[in-house]
Parts: C-alpha cells; structure tokens; sequence
C-alpha cells in the first residue's frame, strides 16, 4: 500500500506529482499501480533482488560515470560561456562556423551599449599576445568591468589563457 500524502509530505511535492510519477513507473512497466481507492497498492512485477545477489559492474559503472561528467562539465561550459550560445550548442554537435544568432542572451550584451566583448578579445590577442598581463591594464583602458569579466572569460572558456594568481598567461 501506499499513501500519497505521506510521501508528498516526505518529498516535498503535490500529491498530484506523487501520482504523476507513480504512474510515469506504471507506464514504464515497472510496477502496477491502482489509483486510491481507500486502500491504494503497487504491485511490483518483479522480485526484488537481495542485496547479497546485487552486483553492479564496474566498467560499466565507471564509463557511465565518465560520461555523466562530461555532460555535466559541457552543461557549465554552456552556462558559462560569454559567445553566442547558438554556436556553443552547434560546436558541441560537431558543427563550426557560422555567425552569432544576435538573439541570445550573450549576443545582446555583446551589442550593448556598455561596450563589445569582441573588441576586447581583439585587443587581448592583438596587443597582449606576446606577454602575460593583469586585468588592471585592461581596466585602465577604460573597458566596463563586466564586459573585460566577459572577454577574459570566454578566453579562459576556449583555452586560450591560463590564470596564476593576478597574472594572465597565454597557453
């Protein structure tokens, strides 16, 4: 039997999303399940397996665990990203070039009137190209500090610099 109440209160959701997802599982084949009546019940289909007799692959656990990071580390690359995020998502699906949307969130800040990621970009690897530098000196230039934020960033993002301590420096 189950109480939908109890675990609504237990997980901290509606009854209607226990019941949801209760019978998302029934629709997966994974149990039975029979709406409350007054006395609700799942029937599992299948015998529980004792721990004792409960193995677990190793590889196979591990490359799945491999590539759960690498989906996890390419979401925050998404989210951190200071280019156009139509040609983030492209890149990661194998396709380059292309020009920026216009229409997402970085490309709006890149034509915002703070100033423009892409010259700062072009500064850096144009006149800093051959030393490692501070983000003061760009600061000094006059550069909004969100937008230097942004370019240094998506540097960083590309591979292009590394960080050690205050210092910038090309790898």
């Amino acid at each position: 039997h189950i109480d939908e109440a109890f675990l609504s209160k237990q997980l901290g959701c509606s009854q209607d999303e226990i019941v949801r997802q209760i019978q998302h599982l029934a629709f997966e084949s994974l149990l039975e399940y029979q709406p409350r009546s007054n006395h609700p019940q799942i029937t599992l289909l299948r015998e529980r397996v004792a721990a004792k007799n409960l193995t677990i692959d190793l590889k196979s656990y591990k490359l799945r665990k491999k590539r759960k990071l690498i989906a996890a580390k390419a979401i925050t690359s998404y989210l951190k990203t200071t280019s156009c995020r139509q040609q983030y998502i492209l890149r990661y699906f194998g396709e380059y070039g292309g020009k920026p949307c216009g229409i997402c969130d970085r490309c709006q800040r890149e034509t915002s009137p703070d100033g423009n990621v892409n010259e700062i970009i072009d500064l850096i690897l144009n006149d800093f190209k051959s030393r490692s530098f501070q983000k003061q000196e760009l600061l000094a230039l006059q550069y909004p500090k969100s937008i230097v934020d942004d370019a240094l960033n998506h540097l960083l993002d590309e591979g292009k610099l590394d960080i050690k301590g205050n210092s910038f420096n090309w790898r």
